[in-house]
Formats: structure tokens, sequence, C-alpha cells
């Protein structure tokens, strides 16, 4: 797999020193094959890769998680947890929550103020954030 990466990335760095080469006005050098055939061939050369690059991931298991920083207005996910299980799932956003449990949803203040209709007397319910 590296010998096809490398392979890629070889010849990207090659086109493009050519595409650089041919702009500069000073350049003496004569190419056997012109750069829409260059082209042509990277191009091939990364579908090919592409699709071996897809299986070996495919084979090696899962992607891992890539984490992006979420802006503040984007809602946040959390749920609710009775008896060391979810009840319930639902969305905080800046002035309201928006909580669905099995077919029922209901809107609230919050995702605390929503823990009231989960409150058997028996059991507390608990808020959980699920991490962005």
């Amino acid at each position: 797999m590296f010998a096809l990466v490398s392979k890629v990335a070889s010849d990207c760095r090659r086109v493009i020193d050519r595409l650089l080469d041919e702009k500069n006005p000073r350049s003496t050098t004569d190419y056997t094959q012109p750069l829409t055939a260059w082209m042509r061939d990277l191009g091939l050369l990364m579908a090919h890769s592409g699709a071996e690059l897809v299986a070996w991931a495919d084979d090696t298991g899962p992607a891992s998680t890539v984490v992006v920083p979420a802006p503040p207005e984007v809602p946040r996910l959390f749920a609710i947890v009775q008896d060391a299980a979810v009840v319930a799932w639902g969305l905080q956003f800046a002035e309201s929550a928006h909580v669905v449990a099995g077919g029922h949803q209901l809107s609230t203040r919050s995702a605390e103020t929503a823990l009231r209709y989960f409150d058997d007397g028996e059991t507390d319910p608990a808020v959980v954030w699920i991490k962005r």
C-alpha cells in the first residue's frame, strides 16, 4: 500500500513540476509527451489507487473518528438515563430542549427541565451529555 501511495505522490509532484516549468518563460525543456497525456496518466493512477485504498480501508476496519470543534450555535446532544438505561434522547438549543422518548416528543426550556417528565418517584433520572 505504501508503494502505491508513494507512486501517486511522486507522479503528482512530477506533474506540478512540469506545469511550473512550462509556465516559466525561460524553460528550455522539451517533453516527449504532451501535458494532457501526463494528466490522463495521473488521473488513471489516482482512480486505480483510490479504489485500492477504499478496499484496503474496508478490510482494515472502521475509519477513525475525526473530531471537529462545533460552533456554539450547534445544539448539544444529550441522553436521559434512568436505572442505567437510556430512556430518551434530546437536543439542547440555546433557549430550548427537544426530547424524544419512544414515540413521544416534548419541548422544554432545558435538558434538566425535561427530567421532571421522567421522574417516577423511585429512581432519579439524569442528563448525560454526549461529547461532540
